[in-house]
């Protein structure tokens, strides 16, 4: 087993250092001091401080409606608080002391806009004496962002959001979803996220994200929002990190210490290597005495796992191969195969039916069933799944639209991890198929309802009448 280590450790005391996995890059982030400098401030019991505290200092902010630009009067925290217990914010300027407060009401975001698809809280300003404590239902790591609204843009005023953070990665390695971490491990002002076994391509490019989303907007508008997400460099909506040349299993960790004051000083990450899976090969095709040509499987979100949909007639074989020109082999990484009779290579099935065949390379087994195909989205009604199933019949599957709107489709799949229903997604442009696969959301398809969409898997061909 290869094992490839790219680390970010702590310089001195409470250093963070950032590895991209193919580079390094030093933050040179410390242990705050007590020296308390002018600015904003998380501070109450929920914290575990009262008094104003140099590690609980707000980060300016950065608009990402404005380039990512930093926004006068915008401050952004990540913390740790209790639950039921008082927070605030504190304005310390020369030693004077203002508090800062809101009442905070639940806004559901929706994913919506590429926002965080979780209930946040968000409130108006209200400062002084008369300022209400925050509290939180649950203990748990927080984004809190405040904006002082000095250019008079936002339609609700100043602004306090709190969300609850629970981060994931999302890149190629499964088509910028979303992976979530466990739930981190916490020791004093350090929290470690630990992700295992994860499978990343080569030259993988990822961020780390929470709540499924990229942003939040603190007015209807949209003319302010928040990134969540950090990128390279640990900051927040910067390019994504870049990855490693060699496919395989990565362990990924990443770092908060509360004490090492902004972002990118807060925040590090390690990425190991566990396997080398180079051995995998980046495409699978199957032919055979029904496929006179090669027929290209679909990549998943996956390194190694594979799909495609057929009309497959009973022992006839269907035999795999890592080129397309069928000169090499893949049967020895498809040692098993479920639900069709293994043969030298492939399988065959016993009736002659539209089929979905899904192949793991990495755990060499071959997955045979019946196919289903369905329809998702505005142009059946709801985004419910498995709710809008194709008829399947002679070699084709086709369904009538139920109202106007955009057209999403997908193959379904029981009998292993396929992913997301998105990880099997296709529609059609100019006639042809078009599949999703490991790749970025399809361009927009509008139907009218009642028109009738049909697929030949076979040729490849899909009409929309």
């Amino acid at each position: 087993m290869k094992k490839i280590a790219l680390f970010a450790g702590l310089v001195g005391l409470c250093a963070s250092v950032l590895v991209s996995c193919n580079k390094e890059e030093n933050n040179n982030g410390g242990n705050l001091d007590d020296v308390i400098e002018d600015g904003f401030y998380v501070t109450g019991a929920a914290t575990g401080s009262d008094a104003v505290a140099a590690k609980y200092m707000m980060s300016a902010g950065m608009n990402e409606a404005d380039d990512n630009a930093k926004r006068d009067g915008m401050y952004e925290k990540y913390v740790w608080l209790e639950a039921d217990k008082d927070f605030s914010l504190l304005l310390y300027t020369a030693g004077n002391e203002v508090r800062y407060s809101a009442v905070l009401e639940d806004y559901n975001t929706n994913g919506e806009n590429d926002q965080v698809n979780v209930i946040v809280k968000r409130g108006k300003l209200v400062t002084g004496d008369d300022a209400p404590a925050m509290k939180v239902a649950e203990t748990g790591f927080y984004h809190i962002v405040l904006d002082l609204n000095k250019a008079g843009d936002l339609a609700l005023g100043a602004q306090i959001v709190l969300a609850p953070v629970k981060w994931g990665v999302s890149g190629s390695m499964n088509s910028w979803g979303n992976t979530f971490f466990p739930d981190p491990k916490k020791e004093g002002d350090k929290l470690t996220w630990i992700l295992t076994e994860q499978i990343m391509p080569a030259d993988y490019e990822f961020k780390f994200k929470y709540g499924n989303g990229w942003k939040i907007q603190l007015d209807d508008a949209g003319k302010v929002k928040a990134n969540t997400n950090l990128g390279e460099g640990m900051i927040q909506g910067a390019p994504n990190i870049k990855g490693h040349d060699v496919k395989g299993y990565y362990t990924i960790t990443l770092l908060y210490n509360l004490s090492s004051g902004d972002f990118s000083k807060c925040y590090s990450f390690t990425c190991e290597m566990v396997q080398d899976l180079s051995y995998v090969p980046d495409e699978l095709f199957f032919k055979g005495d029904q496929f006179a040509e090669a027929q290209k499987t679909i990549l998943t979100n996956k390194v190694g796992e594979y799909w495609a949909i057929r009309q497959i007639e009973a022992g006839k074989a269907v035999k795999f191969f890592s080129d397309e020109a069928c000169t090499k082999s893949a049967a020895e990484v498809v040692a098993t195969v479920d639900g069709a009779t293994k043969v030298d290579g492939g399988f065959t099935v016993p009736e002659t039916a539209m089929y979905i065949i899904y192949t793991n390379l990495i755990d060499k087994k071959i997955t045979v069933e019946k196919a289903t195909v369905y329809g998702i989205g505005d142009a059946f009604g709801n985004w419910t799944e498995g709710e809008h199933p194709f008829t399947v019949e002679n070699g084709k599957a086709s369904i009538k639209a139920a109202a106007a709107g955009n057209l999403r489709m997908y193959a379904g799949y029981s009998k292993a991890d396929g992913g997301t229903w998105w990880t099997r997604e296709f529609n059609i442009y100019d006639g042809k198929i078009k599949y999703r696969a490991n790749g970025g959301e399809l361009d927009a398809v509008a139907v009218s309802a009642g028109q009738t969409v049909t697929l030949d898997f076979n040729a490849g061909t899909g009409s929309i009448e």
